[in-house]
């Protein structure tokens, strides 16, 4: 019987062996599906966080737009009030005369109005005129006797 035990060792060990391995293995593939599931989790997780910081960065650059706007709006009404006490030492009757240019403008832009209301015949050309001259005037109107506010009230 030593020989029928020997090969019954080697049968039953290298069986033994074999049903390890293929254990081993199912383990293997088994630990494989979870790490896969654990990046897929992660790979999630990094795009709601990516999502969440872009929508940060939106709103931060529309924030930092809102600013530059205000500030161009500052500028631009500064430098047009400043139009008229950049003017130096001139005689009074020259300052008033200065002083006098933009509502005179406004007058003209109103009265060219007005006639070309009255006179133009075609219909058609006179919708396209107005609109361009009404677009002007309300324009001058608004901006030198109105609010002057270049933003849009929220």
């Amino acid at each position: 019987m030593g020989f029928l035990d020997l090969i019954g060792s080697v049968i039953t060990g290298g069986g033994f062996g074999f049903i390890g391995s293929i254990i081993s293995k199912g383990i293997g593939i088994f630990e494989l599906v979870q790490e896969r599931k654990n990046k897929a989790l992660d790979f999630q997780h990094e795009l709601a966080l990516l999502d969440k910081q872009a929508t940060l960065q939106a709103a931060e650059t529309e924030s930092e737009l809102a600013i530059t706007q205000a500030e161009t709006a500052a500028r631009l009404r500064e430098a047009s009030y400043s139009h008229d006490t950049r003017t130096g030492r001139p005689h009074a009757w020259v300052v008033d005369i200065l002083r006098l240019i933009r509502p005179i403008l406004t007058l003209m832009l109103l009265t060219i109005v007005w006639y070309v209301y009255m006179e133009i015949a075609d219909l058609s050309i006179r919708a396209e005129i107005i609109h361009s001259i009404l677009f002007m005037a309300a324009s001058a109107v608004t901006w030198w006797f109105g609010d002057r506010s270049l933003h849009k009230s929220k």
